[in-house]
């Protein structure tokens, strides 16, 4: 019987493209929420710099992956000195907080692909992931700083998101 490390040594070293390359170190993304800054915002409604939605983006959805669309550049194009976030979970009543836990195995890549494939010439850099928050699962969509901006859409989706429109925040909407 052969050996599995055999097999392993026959597999090829992936390679990848210069240009995928240089967008993985461009866009990799530093974790920076944690507890602490997300009790801070939870104390306030959206704001330029953060929105709660209560369930994540469906992609396949239209209405939805249009809604991410324009989130992602409203928040990518408004000028601020720290990154922005879009917490999914939270659901804001009456001054009062309701979480409803997101499902952790939602896979970031769906979402950069989507961005990828429909914001142009330059990408915003943003990432998705997942935090415990006391007893609940938030999802995180973290979206960094750039000068590369603005960010515009490489097509239009209907009266929401117009080709090489620039969107941004300012206050809560």
């Amino acid at each position: 019987m052969k050996s599995p490390l055999k097999k392993l040594r026959k597999i090829e070293k992936v390679e990848f493209s210069t240009k995928t390359l240089d967008y993985m170190r461009r866009y990799r993304m530093d974790k920076t929420l944690n507890e602490k800054i997300l009790t801070e915002l939870l104390k306030y409604s959206e704001t330029t710099i953060c929105d709660f939605k209560e369930q994540n983006y469906d992609i396949k959805d239209d209405k939805s992956k249009v809604s991410f669309l324009k989130d992602i550049l409203a928040m990518a194009n408004t000028i601020r000195d720290s990154s922005a976030y879009i917490i999914i979970g939270v659901r804001q009543k009456d001054g009062h907080n309701e979480f409803i836990d997101v499902d952790a195995s939602i896979d970031e890549n769906i979402f950069s692909t989507f961005i990828q494939g429909n914001v142009g010439p330059e990408l915003p850099e943003f990432a998705y992931y997942t935090m415990k928050y006391k007893r609940h699962i938030v999802g995180v969509f973290e979206i960094g700083i750039s000068s590369l901006g603005p960010f515009v859409s490489k097509k239009s989706y209907g009266d929401k998101v117009k080709k090489d429109e620039v969107y941004y925040r300012y206050g809560s909407t």
